[in-house]
């Protein structure tokens, strides 16, 4: 049977479940266990706190309640004495030996109680001694029709790391910062009361409500908690947002929106699909598909031009590109690909935070050697003899306009030829908005973002072995003392292995 306390038989009668019914679902379930008993221990927050107040709605679980009972009731048990004939005339005439099934109502209940178990679990994990940090990550997801927010919870217990889906709990209010943050709050206060002084680091994607430096969420978390924190930021959507921002400031955003109207017209063309034999690939708010996209329209720019350039003037067509946007183009599209890849590097499964880096390096690397970008800190002896036209500069970095014509000289016949078509007079905007596309593509982690003090100390077993002691002391365990000593003994701080 399923024990419960009186905190439970409140809850169960709350959503309409008979502590008695229990005993029908176990026996169903768990026919051959007879003997075995399934006992749940769940506290009065988890199931009133989280289940009864995040997970429904007080109007939802109300109506049922106050609906008022009229002449509808005979004729429902009319129509369900019809549906039971009709059932039952189906099980005579096919000879099916057992026509039936789970009661919805039954797993519906049933599926509550094993919620309400797991987030016990989970709340006990949080308040053991020997888990002393965690970390939280957030994410949104839509399902018919209704927002969840997802949470995921990483832990460290007895030498294990733990990474879990802690819940999707519906969001029923506008999606606000201060909403989410109050959700977040009540979720947690309800798992572990003192869940302030274990979160160590939070995680999220670079939606702004969730990353704004002054009331977003992870801010907000930020400040809920009390020893330290590390955040931890969403790589391959922070590069995401930096770099659709910054093409979508291309020519003051026309250079964008040719090649998205171009991709929509070249999709819609079935007779030039069936000559090419090829689609244009769909461009979306994702870079890697703008990538595909662009790649597409650079690979078959004569076939595109004729077959735009031919169609009558009363045919609906989009823009014609012009010899400035076929340079921007062929000049961009070097970094597109580039950044693609590691877009797809970063997105491995078994990656691990710490050797995103790397990735990064290598790509920034790339970039500033493919297009000679000089640091402002290091090379502002060449920038200083430079005129003002001749470079383009964005923050710390920037771009020499003869360097980037050197470049656009090898890129090929057809670049060359459109840089020739360009106007002496446009030519100077050409290479600047070139120059400003190539220099702009930065992080947005940065000082304006609350960056924190002290990095994230290294976690690979290789860059653990080759710390000194003393750096191990001084740059690792001293800016976190405070959280060490209240979970850690004397006996095991002062351990030789430890320092």
């Amino acid at each position: 049977m399923v024990r419960g306390t009186p905190c439970q038989n409140k809850w169960a009668l709350k959503f309409g479940i008979e502590i008695s019914e229990l005993d029908l679902i176990t026996s169903q379930l768990l026919g051959s266990f007879k003997r075995h008993t399934v006992t749940f221990k769940m506290s009065a927050s988890v199931i009133n706190g989280i289940i009864g107040e995040l997970m429904f709605k007080k109007e939802d679980e109300l109506a049922p309640v106050d609906q008022e009972e009229d002449d509808d009731v005979d004729d429902a048990v009319v129509q369900a004495e019809k549906h039971g004939a009709a059932v039952g005339m189906t099980h005579r005439t096919c000879n099916i030996a057992k026509l039936a099934g789970l009661n919805d109502t039954y797993v519906g209940q049933w599926v509550r109680i094993l919620v309400g178990g797991c987030l016990q679990q989970i709340a006990n994990l949080l308040a053991d001694d020997d888990l002393w940090a965690l970390a939280l990550a957030f994410d949104g997801s839509t399902h018919r029709g209704t927002t969840f927010f997802d949470v995921r919870i990483r832990f460290g217990f007895r030498g294990v790391l733990y990474n879990m889906h802690l819940i999707a709990l519906p969001q029923f209010e506008r999606h606000t910062a201060a909403n989410i943050v109050n959700l977040v709050v009540k979720l947690m206060n309800a798992l572990y009361s003192r869940w302030r002084k274990k979160i160590i680091g939070v995680a999220a994607d670079g939606e702004p409500a969730m990353t704004s430096r002054i009331q977003g969420v992870v801010t907000k978390i930020v400040e809920e908690g009390e020893i330290g924190f590390i955040r931890v930021w969403c790589i391959p959507h922070q590069m995401d947002l930096v770099v659709r921002a910054t093409t979508e400031a291309i020519e003051q955003g026309e250079w964008i929106e040719i090649v998205y109207k171009i991709s929509v017209y070249l999709r819609a063309q079935s007779n030039l699909i069936l000559s090419m034999a090829v689609t244009c690939p769909m461009e979306t708010n994702r870079w890697l598909h703008l990538g595909m996209a662009v790649d597409f329209i650079l690979k078959y720019n004569s076939r595109i031009t004729f077959y735009i350039a031919d169609r009558p003037n009363n045919a609906a067509r989009p823009p014609m590109p012009t010899p400035t946007f076929w340079v921007i183009t062929a000049t961009v599209n070097p970094a597109i690909a580039r950044m693609n890849r590691t877009f797809v590097e970063l997105q491995e499964r078994s990656l691990i935070i710490s050797q995103q880096h790397g990735f990064l390096d290598s790509m920034l690397t790339d970039l500033v050697v493919l297009f000679s970008i000089k640091n402002a800190c290091t090379d502002v002896a060449d920038m200083d003899q430079l005129r003002a036209d001749n470079f383009y500069k964005e923050e710390e970095w920037w771009v020499d306009s003869s360097s980037l014509i050197e470049f656009m000289e090898d890129l090929g016949m057809h670049a060359n030829d459109n840089w020739d078509l360009v106007e002496e007079m446009a030519r100077p905007a050409a290479r600047r908005t070139s120059c400003a596309c190539c220099a702009s593509m930065q992080a947005e982690c940065d000082e304006i973002n609350h960056a924190a003090l002290f990095e994230a100390p290294a976690c690979m077993p290789v860059d653990l072995a080759n710390v000194r002691p003393k750096l191990f002391w001084d740059d690792i365990l001293t800016p976190r003392l405070a959280r060490v000593r209240l979970f850690f003994s004397a006996d095991d701080l002062y351990h030789r292995h430890l320092v």
